[in-house]
């Protein structure tokens, strides 16, 4: 296994945490794709698979952020931008030179990108997000409204 989800990835949100660990298995079958005697084709289909999920799993966050108070928003979206360009950018190169195209750099970036995201980046929303959700929670149970 390339990629071991560890515990301390977690960083409860149940939906969130969710798409970490599909995003890591996708990373891992990525890895064992690209590792088999495999077609260049289906091996651009993990390519394709984690593409779509990375954005996903972004569009999840962004939501989340959008119904807080996170202070770092625009940064976190910026960073998801460029993230979103780089795993498309290997999916792209892979696709139209997999001889030349260097996936075990990439997956390395991937696996570092993963484990930054959820143990630095990621833990920086919690708060926000659990604030809000906890709003909610107080307000319907005093039977006043959130909207």
């Amino acid at each position: 296994m390339f990629l071991k989800w560890q515990k301390d990835y977690d960083i409860g949100h149940a939906v969130i945490d969710y798409d970490h660990r599909n995003l890591c298995n996708l990373i891992n079958a990525l890895h064992h794709d690209a590792h088999s005697d495999l077609t260049p084709e289906k091996v651009t289909n993990a390519y394709t698979m984690l593409v779509h999920y990375v954005k996903e799993h972004f569009a999840r966050e962004e939501e989340l952020f959008s119904n807080s108070d996170y202070p770092h928003t625009k940064q976190h979206v910026n960073q998801h931008r460029r993230i979103e360009k780089r795993v498309q950018l290997g999916a792209t190169l892979y696709e139209r030179i997999p001889d030349e195209f260097d996936t075990d750099e990439f997956l390395a970036f991937l696996k570092k990108w993963l484990t930054h995201h959820i143990l630095e980046t990621d833990q920086g929303y919690l708060p926000y997000i659990k604030q809000k959700d906890s709003g909610k929670t107080t307000a319907a149970q005093d039977g006043s409204s959130t909207a």
